[in-house]
């Protein structure tokens, strides 16, 4: 089978959101066949957030038509980003790989949300002044991916309530924005007025973060950046080096109301042992926990998600330079790319070496930053 009619995808779509709107153009009589012969499966149910057998549906795009490849559906159409910086490495990988294949309880396995005490999303959720920009500019509304985070209760851009379908198609069939508005009965998010500036601030940092993919992070960045915010909060004993997990434990529930947190699953409710906060902290990364509490984190240390990754991203940046200043030139990539760095450039096959030797310009790049680094 070759999809010769799949429409573009929009910025910030979900893949559900693509396909329900393919099915609306095309009027098949059966979704249910026309989705299993989509994803090559005999039996396959609509994910939201982590969707697999992509390899199978990107091979029966038509080719050299712009459509875009399987990582690309992954990284600007899914979840996955979302996830990317606060899982291991090698869990990360197996993530995307179960996406790729045809794994998908495998895929939200490996994201951690299956263990979370935060609900999975079951209600489609769109913001109103989004669906008229949406149609004045496309011609129809759609489904926004930054809408769909479990919990989310905020448009990003609008900063107001988000609207909840009272119907429940997550996972039984494929309904496109236009389809649910004309159909389904809606309820209001309805966050607590005191707590709004906060769901708008989770809101903008979880949208940041699906806009500006973090798949090169590791845990030891993230936690060392951690511990420097937790240092200069005076959550770490001047003597020992070790965090005051009950003044942490305090003051986190002094800077979020027990409501705010309640509405979002994410109340302390256990003792300092073992709430999820003190286990984030103390993991170093092992214990995989949902973005939203990083996220909660963030912000309660005084950064937003920007900076937050950005401050990281320029130390790394930083660091590099000063050791290759006097010899050798490293490369990063990042955004859909693999990582390579040469830390010693003894190998005769190092990249950066070889550039060096040849007298050759290596670009470094972040997200947000460029900077050309020239070997001496």
């Amino acid at each position: 089978m070759t999809i010769r009619s799949f429409p573009v995808l929009h910025s910030d779509e979900l893949l559900f959101s693509g396909v329900a709107r393919y099915f609306d153009h095309m009027d098949f009589p059966n979704r249910s066949a026309s989705t299993r012969e989509l994803f090559g499966a005999r039996t396959y149910k609509p994910i939201l957030d982590f969707p697999s057998h992509l390899d199978s549906f990107t091979s029966q795009l038509l080719r050299n038509c712009g459509y875009p490849t399987t990582d690309q559906i992954i990284d600007e159409h899914t979840l996955f980003p979302l996830f990317a910086p606060f899982l291991p490495p090698d869990r990360l990988e197996r993530l995307r790989k179960a996406m790729h294949e045809d794994a998908g309880r495998e895929a939200r396995l490996r994201a951690g949300i299956m263990s979370s005490r935060i609900p999975l999303i079951r209600e489609l959720r769109l913001c109103t002044k989004c669906v008229r920009a949406d149609r004045q500019e496309f011609g129809e509304a759609y489904w926004h991916r930054s809408h769909q985070i479990q919990e989310m209760k905020v448009c990003h851009t609008h900063e107001i309530p988000l609207q909840k379908m009272k119907n429940d198609f997550v996972g039984e069939e494929y309904i496109s924005a236009e389809q649910a508005l004309k159909i389904s009965e809606w309820d209001e998010s309805k966050p607590n007025k005191n707590d709004i500036e906060k769901f708008s601030n989770l809101a903008i940092d979880a949208h940041w973060l699906l806009d500006n993919p973090q798949n090169q992070i590791t845990p030891r960045m993230l936690y060392k950046r951690y511990f420097e915010l937790l240092d200069r909060g005076g959550f770490v004993q001047k003597y020992s080096s070790k965090l005051s997990l009950n003044k942490l434990s305090e003051k986190f529930q002094e800077y979020y109301s027990n409501s705010y947190l309640e509405s979002l699953h994410c109340d302390l409710k256990n003792h300092v042992p073992s709430n999820w906060l003190v286990r984030l902290m103390e993991s170093s990364g092992n214990d995989v926990q949902h973005p939203l509490h990083h996220l909660l984190v963030i912000r309660f240390l005084g950064e937003s998600a920007e900076t937050f990754f950005q401050k990281i991203y320029r130390k790394k940046l930083k660091g590099s330079e000063e050791f290759h200043s006097s010899s050798y030139v490293s490369t990063i990539q990042l955004n859909k790319k693999n990582l390579f760095t040469y830390p010693d450039g003894k190998s005769d096959q190092c990249p950066a070496k070889q550039a060096a030797n040849r007298n050759q310009h290596w670009i470094q790049q972040t997200d947000g930053l460029k900077t050309t680094v020239k070997n001496q």
